[in-house]
């Protein structure tokens, strides 16, 4: 059995750009981490950190000390609206890398507001949180079903471990397909949110439909999140 070392999708990347953290809810426990690392490493930073209520504000003493002035709180129920995420984002120098860790709206938001004020994609680096208690978003324990692809053909996906072959039909994603043939691909979102069913490309070229990846690494076509991406080629291998 070979064991892999943890994979992060979400790490602090190196380098001296300014650095934006930006929280929701118990979305700050990533965040928490970055923050001390960059204080450690002196790297000035901004955070700011929105909640529904006062006492949803976990580590807020941790963060105060942390990033002092630097840091910027918003409360929901305090300030009457939710938090602005595009003005916010307006409100950072060009070249700032952002991390965010939130629930779906707040990432979306994020999204939404790269696109809008044309700043590069990759500069924005995201975590989903999912919350059982608002029911927003169902536990990470109990994903939601596999959607129906939107497009576009059959192709074969190729497993390079066993070299078994599948046939991925137009209404099935790669994964529930994968599964239903009983093997165990590691997954959870199951929307190409989260990143953790991605998987090497070895062959072929994927046609990427997930909310993960940088445009770079679109362009380099090496994985793909096998929940909700496809081929634009008549076959597929994969590192599984």
């Amino acid at each position: 059995l070979s064991v892999s070392t943890p994979q992060n999708n979400f790490a602090l990347k190196p380098g001296r750009e300014p650095v934006a953290l930006v929280a929701g809810g118990i979305g700050v426990t990533p965040l928490l981490t970055m923050a001390a690392t960059l204080r450690a490493q002196d790297r000035p930073f901004h955070m700011a950190y929105a909640a529904r209520s006062r006492g949803d504000l976990a580590f807020i003493r941790e963060l105060a000390a942390l990033a002092g002035d630097s840091l910027t709180v918003h409360v929901d129920d305090e300030a009457g609206t939710l938090f602005d995420v595009d003005a916010y984002i307006a409100s950072l120098p060009v070249d700032t890398r952002i991390y965010m860790c939130g629930p779906k709206p707040m990432l979306k938001a994020g999204m939404a507001a790269m696109k809008r004020q044309t700043r590069p994609r990759d500069q924005l680096l995201f975590e989903l949180f999912y919350s059982v208690a608002s029911n927003a978003e169902p536990a990470a324990s109990s994903p939601a079903p596999v959607p129906t692809p939107v497009n576009d053909g059959a192709f074969e996906v190729v497993i390079k471990s066993s070299g078994r072959s599948f046939m991925i039909p137009p209404d099935k994603s790669v994964l529930s397909v994968l599964v239903a043939e009983g093997l165990d691909p590691i997954h959870d979102c199951d929307r190409g949110e989260c990143g953790v069913c991605q998987v090497g490309v070895l062959e072929g070229i994927p046609d990427h439909k997930d909310h993960i990846l940088s445009e770079g690494e679109r362009a380099a076509n090496k994985v793909m999140q096998v929940c909700v991406s496809r081929s634009k080629t008549a076959r597929l291998v994969l590192d599984l």
